[in-house]
């Protein structure tokens, strides 16, 4: 992360608040950017799950039954 680095006002005093404002909503959109990226992940993981387990049970012509939270073919 890059330092603060701070600028100076007309009135000769240090003025860092909005450098370190820009950092922090910079490091909040990077954190929500991976977030996202997971539960994206996460999503596709379960509906590539599905859509497999569907097309082997009717390739198969067996039933899908749910036991529990568990999908299984009879």
């Amino acid at each position: 992360m890059p330092a603060i680095i701070p600028s100076i006002r007309k009135d000769g005093t240090w003025f860092v608040y909005t450098r370190i404002v820009i950092q922090r909503i910079s490091i909040w959109a990077s954190a929500a950017s991976v977030l996202k990226k997971a539960a994206a992940q996460v999503v596709l993981k379960k509906f590539l799950y599905l859509t497999i387990m569907l097309a082997i049970s009717a390739w198969e012509n067996k039933p899908l039954y749910i036991e529990g939270v568990i999908l299984k073919m009879a």
